[in-house]
């Protein structure tokens, strides 16, 4: 009978040690779990705490913003659109945020704004600069680059040459490569901005024909010149030293129109002689 206690009594005491065993393993695994919660939520307080006393501190309160880059937009139209006013506080300006409303801007091609801890930021614009204007029904700017960057306004066209004869198919909006006529007309821009050909030679129109290539209109000294495909630098040389003679003799005729197409054989005519016999050829 005693040897039946014994027996009950260390069943008793071995289960009570195994479901103690049993117990702590997920308790440990809760506390853990617990402990590791509340210390994202500390940390995670601690980073909402030190942004906020950052973007509201009036330590980082830009004194100044420093716009840079601009030849046709104003500083403020550039702060504007970027949306800075005031003295802002330079760590709560999100700074992609501010680029991506300049380059939302047409004239401008990119941009770029940095900090300067404690209390300055610059924003840094590179604008378009128009070459041209290309008349597709629609009047759009043609950048430097050849890009198409915006429509035109009557104000922005002042004092640029205006292409004709092309279609947009005629023209790629972005750099890559380029049609013929394409091509054609950013050679002889590249040429004209240069200074390349007579001086005064300020060229209004580039009539643009597949099969012929390029003929420019100016306002002096000559009328036209139809220069063709290819070459441009060349013939531009060329049709200088035919205006030369006659800029410095008054008494010489002014030329109306010079054909360009060929540098094997370039023919300048008078104004006031328009029959063949009254060319000057060179």
């Amino acid at each position: 009978m005693s040897g039946n206690k014994n027996n009950r009594k260390n069943r008793l005491k071995k289960g009570s040690s195994n479901q103690r065993a049993s117990f702590w393993p997920p308790f440990r695994a809760g506390l853990a779990a617990a402990l590791a919660m509340t210390g994202v939520f500390l940390l995670a307080a601690a980073f909402i705490f030190l942004h906020d006393a950052l973007t509201q501190s009036a330590y980082f309160r830009a004194d100044t913003i420093d716009v840079r880059g601009m030849e046709r937009l104003s500083r403020q139209a550039v702060l504007d659109t970027a949306g800075l006013e005031g003295r802002v506080n330079i760590v709560a300006v999100n700074l992609s945020m501010v680029r991506k409303r300049l380059a939302a801007d047409p004239w401008i091609r990119s941009a770029s704004v940095r900090r300067e801890l404690p209390s300055r930021l610059i924003v840094t614009v590179r604008e378009h600069r128009p070459l041209a204007v290309l008349d597709v029904g629609r009047f759009f700017l043609i950048d430097s680059q050849g890009c198409i960057f915006k429509e035109a306004a009557p104000p922005e066209m002042t004092g640029l040459p205006i292409i004709s004869g092309m279609e947009c198919a005629d023209w790629e909006k972005t750099e890559g490569s380029r049609t013929k006529a394409s091509g054609a007309v950013m050679s002889l821009l590249q040429c004209l901005e240069q200074d390349a050909g007579p001086p005064g030679l300020a060229v209004r129109e580039i009539a643009v024909d597949r099969e012929m290539g390029i003929t420019v209109w100016t306002d002096g000294p000559v009328e036209s010149i139809r220069l063709g495909y290819d070459g441009y630098e060349e013939k531009l040389e060329r049709i200088q030293r035919i205006f030369a003679p006659v800029e410095a003799n008054k008494d010489l005729p002014a030329l109306e129109f010079v054909n360009a197409q060929s540098l094997k054989r370039i023919v300048a005519t008078p104004a006031e002689q328009k029959s063949s016999e009254a060319n000057k050829e060179v």
